[in-house]
C-alpha cells in the first residue's frame, strides 16, 4: 500500500476508525474512562485523523507526497515486522 493508497483508506474506507480504536486501545488510562468519554473521545479522533487524512489529500502537492512517501513506506515496513511478528510469537509458542 503506498501512501496515496493509506490516505484513501484513512479517509473513505473506515481506515480513521481503525487507527484511532488502535491508537486508543494503546493508551492505557483510557481503559479507566467512562464509556461516554470513550465515545466521544473516539469519534473525535476517528474525525481527527479522516479530516487529517483529507486535508492532505486535497491539499498537499504532488512533490509533497512523492517526498513522504519514501518515509511512509519505511514506517509502513517497520510497523508491519513489528506487529505481524509479535502476532507470530504469539501464535507460534501455543
Amino acid at each position: 500500500m503506498d501512501l496515496n493508497a493509506f490516505l484513501q483508506w484513512l479517509v473513505a474506507s473506515g481506515g480513521s476508525v481503525m487507527a484511532a480504536s488502535w491508537i486508543l486501545e494503546q493508551i492505557p488510562a483510557w481503559q479507566e474512562w467512562t464509556e461516554k468519554a470513550k465515545k466521544y473521545s473516539f469519534f473525535g479522533l476517528a474525525a481527527l485523523i479522516g479530516c487529517g487524512g483529507l486535508a492532505v489529500v486535497n491539499f498537499a502537492s504532488v512533490e509533497v507526497i512523492a517526498v513522504l512517501s519514501p518515509y511512509f513506506a519505511a514506517i509502513a515496513a517497520a510497523f508491519t515486522a513489528v506487529f505481524f511478528g509479535e502476532a507470530f510469537h504469539k501464535v507460534s509458542k501455543k
